[in-house]
């Protein structure tokens, strides 16, 4: 009897204690710095979802243009458009044209790159990341209206 008598008086006072409670605070300060982590990473991943879309678009609408006056406006609407469909300020979207040199015709690769800033949570308006999207595709080569004999002539 006198041993099940000691086994619980043991348990009593700051002996038996365990530490732990302190451990709390840090447990807080991981969770939430992993909670804007994962938010800075999802921003990023949107954005570039984003930035693909709307290289696509933009792209489409260029080589489906009457002439390249219009072709580039075609495109940097469309780009617009996307970029605000996602909820994107289409302000901050900027696209660009390379067309290797070659006039708006027919065979001609058109590629448009979007460009994206993507702010950081936790660095503020300091800390932003760059987001690069790219789409290339070529003028129909059997279209009505356009200059050029066509692909491979």
């Amino acid at each position: 009897m006198s041993g099940r008598w000691q086994a619980r008086t043991r348990a009593r006072g700051e002996r038996g204690a365990i530490g732990g409670i302190e451990m709390l605070p840090l447990g807080v300060l991981v969770f939430v710095g992993g909670l804007l982590l994962v938010a800075n990473l999802w921003a990023v991943i949107d954005g570039h979802l984003m930035a693909a879309a709307a290289a696509r678009q933009a792209v489409r609408a260029y080589v489906e243009a009457d002439d390249g006056v219009s072709a580039t406006a075609a495109g940097q609407e469309a780009a617009r458009r996307s970029a605000q469909a996602y909820g994107v300020d289409p302000d901050a979207v900027t696209v660009g044209w390379d067309d290797g040199g070659q006039s708006f015709g027919r065979c001609t690769r058109i590629v448009a790159d979007v460009d994206y800033q993507v702010r950081a949570f936790i660095l503020g308006p300091v800390g932003t990341f760059g987001i690069h999207a790219s789409a290339s595709e070529v003028v129909d080569p059997h279209r009505d209206g356009l200059t050029g004999a066509g692909c491979g002539a």
